[in-house]
């Protein structure tokens, strides 16, 4: 596992061990399904890496594990809508880097 980069565009990245709040999910929304998705019974996890930053924006998305079919354009879109409150360190915002998963199963 390669070290994080502590600083993106210019802006410190923390870990979320090296804050004093930790940052709240307010919204986290699920990703629909893709026809081919469904059609080929594609089933699994996605892994993504992101930023959630200082001004309460979802930046920086890496794909760590992804699906085919389009699973993983899904849930991409979906972790741009993140809703958050961000970490705070000395008391000021600060932005931190996450790993969310989303699980597609066909029921």
């Amino acid at each position: 596992q390669a070290e994080l980069p502590s600083e993106v565009d210019g802006e410190q990245i923390y870990k979320s061990k090296e804050t004093n709040e930790h940052f709240q999910i307010l919204k986290k929304p699920n990703p629909s399904y893709t026809r081919e998705g469904r059609r080929h019974l594609t089933k699994g996890i996605v892994v993504l890496r992101l930023i959630l930053a200082a001004d309460e924006t979802v930046k920086h998305i890496e794909v760590i594990k992804g699906l085919p079919d389009g699973l993983t354009d899904k849930a991409i879109a979906v972790a741009e809508q993140i809703k958050f409150k961000p970490a705070k360190k000395d008391g000021k915002p600060v932005s931190v880097w996450v790993e969310v998963e989303y699980h597609f199963d066909i029921y």
